[in-house]
C-alpha cells in the first residue's frame, strides 16, 4: 500500500481533487481527520493540516483551484500511529539529547537484584557452616566431664 500527502502545513485547504492513476478519488468533498493507527486502504484524510491518501495504486496527484499541488510519497508514516503526533513532518523531527527514561528505571532494579542475590548466597553459606558445626561429633560439649 502507498501513502501520498501534501507537505506544506495547511495544504489540505487547497486540495480540491485527488487523482490516482487517472482515477478521481476526491472531488470537493469534506475531508475527515485521520484516525490514529495505520491508514486503512483507500482512505483520504487530513492530519495537522496535511492531506493523506492511502491506496494500492502506484501514483497520485493532488490538484487545487490553481492547478497541481506538490504531492509526496510517504516512506515513513509511523508518526500517524502514535496517539500524540509531532507538528512537523518526519524528516524534520530532531532526536532528543535527554537520557532514556527507561534506562534510568532499569539500572536501580538491576542493582537491587544483584544485592539480593549476594545476600542470599552469603546467607546460604553461613547456614551451611552452622549445620556442619552442629553435626560435627568432635565439637560436642560434654557437661558430664566437669
Amino acid at each position: 500500500m502507498n501513502v501520498y500527502y501534501c507537505e506544506t502545513e495547511g495544504c489540505v485547504n487547497d486540495v480540491k481533487r485527488v487523482f490516482c492513476e487517472d482515477v478521481e478519488l476526491l472531488c470537493n468533498k469534506e475531508i475527515s481527520n485521520c484516525s490514529y493507527g495505520p491508514l486503512p486502504p483507500n482512505t483520504i484524510c487530513q492530519h495537522r493540516g496535511r492531506l493523506f491518501v492511502s491506496t494500492f495504486l502506484n501514483s497520485c496527484e493532488f490538484e487545487g483551484d490553481t492547478g497541481y499541488i506538490d504531492t509526496k510519497t510517504c516512506t515513513d508514516c509511523s508518526f500517524l500511529n502514535r496517539a500524540t503526533t509531532p507538528a512537523v513532518t518526519p524528516s524534520t523531527v530532531e532526536t532528543s539529547s535527554q537520557p532514556n527514561s527507561k534506562l534510568l528505571g532499569v539500572v536501580p532494579a538491576v542493582v537491587c537484584v544483584v544485592v539480593l542475590l549476594v545476600f542470599g548466597v552469603l546467607y546460604r553459606i553461613v547456614k551451611q557452616q552452622q549445620r556442619r558445626t552442629q553435626t560435627s561429633p568432635g565439637l560436642q560439649n560434654d557437661s558430664s566431664l566437669v
